[in-house]
């Protein structure tokens, strides 16, 4: 299995979340992001960016769901894990975690 993390920013988030997570599935895959499947196949990217941006701290918030064939967690700090396993297919890792 393999796994590549975006760490949180200690500046206030300025860009949605959806970008994030849009550029660590790409940077996975090695592809450019414009390659990838639209994000609202896998899941709601308002819903996720609202949910990233309230200013209510919640530090046990977990968001996990599949995109373009790879596992993406998203903690309440916005950080963003891309999980690959080595059967999938559609989700090659060119990246060292």
């Amino acid at each position: 299995m393999s796994e590549i993390t975006l760490p949180a920013s200690a500046e206030p988030a300025t860009e949605p979340v959806t970008i994030d997570i849009v550029t660590a599935v790409a940077d996975t895959k090695g592809v450019d992001p414009t390659e990838l499947p639209p994000l609202y196949y896998a899941i709601d990217p308002d819903a996720i960016d609202q949910l990233f941006q309230s200013q209510v701290q919640n530090e046990s918030l977990r968001v996990q769901f599949t995109f373009a064939g790879c596992d993406v967690t998203i903690s309440s700090d916005r950080q963003v894990t891309v999980t690959v396993t080595p059967s999938d297919a559609d989700c090659e890792s060119s990246l060292e975690a």
